[in-house]
C-alpha cells in the first residue's frame, strides 16, 4: 500500500522549508565568520561572575530545553496522530522544528562571541548544531506495521 503523494501546495512549501535549512546553516556560518574576523564586535559583555553565570545558565537551558523536544516532535503520539490523519501537515510541524532548533543556535552563537572568555556557549553551540542536522524538513511518510 503507498501512500497518497503529497498535496503540490505542500511539496512546494516543504521544499521552502529545506532552503530555509540551508539558509540558516549559511547564515549560522556566515555569522561565525564575520565574529571571527572582527567585523562584528566580540567580548562586548562584561566579563564578570554574574553575567556569565546567566549567559551560560541561559545558553544550557536553551538547549536542553529545545534539543530534545525538536528530536522527538515528529515521535510524539499527538503529533504523529494528527500526521497520520493529515499529511500534509508535516510542513507545520517542521517549522516548528526548524524554529526550536536555530533559537538556542543563533543564542549559543551570539552570547559565546559576547562573552569570548567562557566556553559553555560554545559546548551547547556545538550540541545544537550536531542536533540540527537531523531537523531536516521532510514529508511525513507513515510507518507500515508488517505482519508477523
Amino acid at each position: 500500500m503507498t501512500s497518497p503523494s503529497p498535496h503540490p501546495r505542500s511539496q512546494r512549501a516543504l521544499r521552502t522549508l529545506q532552503k530555509i535549512y540551508f539558509l540558516l546553516w549559511a547564515a549560522v556560518g556566515l555569522l561565525a565568520l564575520l565574529f571571527e574576523t572582527d567585523v562584528l564586535p566580540t567580548a562586548f559583555l562584561p566579563a564578570d561572575a554574574q553575567t556569565e553565570y546567566v549567559c551560560q545558565l541561559l545558553c544550557v537551558a536553551l538547549t536542553l530545553g529545545s534539543v530534545p523536544v525538536a528530536l522527538r516532535l515528529l515521535a510524539l503520539p499527538k503529533v504523529k496522530m494528527q500526521l497520520e490523519k493529515e499529511p500534509e501537515r508535516a510542513v507545520q510541524w517542521n517549522k516548528l522544528r526548524l524554529v526550536l532548533m536555530i533559537v538556542p543556535i543563533l543564542t549559543n552563537l551570539a552570547l559565546y562571541y559576547a562573552l569570548a572568555s567562557t566556553t559553555g556557549p560554545l559546548f551547547c553551540l556545538l550540541i545544537s548544531l550536531a542536533a540540527f542536522v537531523f531537523c531536516y524538513p521532510s514529508a511525513y511518510e507513515p510507518e507500515h506495521k508488517s505482519a508477523a
